[in-house]
């Protein structure tokens, strides 16, 4: 019949126990006691590094999220302000628009009267 290498490892563990004097299982309990003792400790300072971790990580993001609601109310004024900036634009580009409009005619009038003097002058003799 085959064991299992963990049913070997553990009957061959027995009897080795077994084969220890008192003294002997009282060292090994004791080494393992201090083993168990410096894991435990390892563990508690690790714990405590993660909590320091966690609640510096916590405090940059609370950071951030103060600095990206900032930012967003930033962006929201700035938005709103191009709004208003482009209305006046419009406006100023339909005033714009009349000014040209009125200026092109009056060049064109200044043109005709010219032409019209320059014609008049050279069909009327002196």
């Amino acid at each position: 019949q085959r064991e299992s290498k963990r049913a070997r490892k553990a009957r061959e563990t027995r009897e080795k126990f077994e084969e220890m004097t008192p003294q002997e299982l009282e060292d090994v309990m004791e080494w393992h006691r201090r083993r168990q003792e410096e894991l435990t400790a390892q563990i508690l300072q690790y714990a405590s590094y993660l909590k320091k971790n966690a609640t510096q990580a916590l405090t940059v993001v609370q950071q951030d999220v103060g600095r990206i609601a900032h930012v967003e109310k930033q962006t929201d004024e700035n938005v709103e302000r191009v709004k208003g900036e482009n209305v006046k634009l419009r406006q100023h580009l339909k005033s714009s628009n009349a000014c040209t409009l009125l200026l092109w005619s009056i060049m064109l009038s200044v043109m005709v009267v010219f032409f019209s003097m320059y014609m008049f002058m050279r069909v009327v003799p002196k």
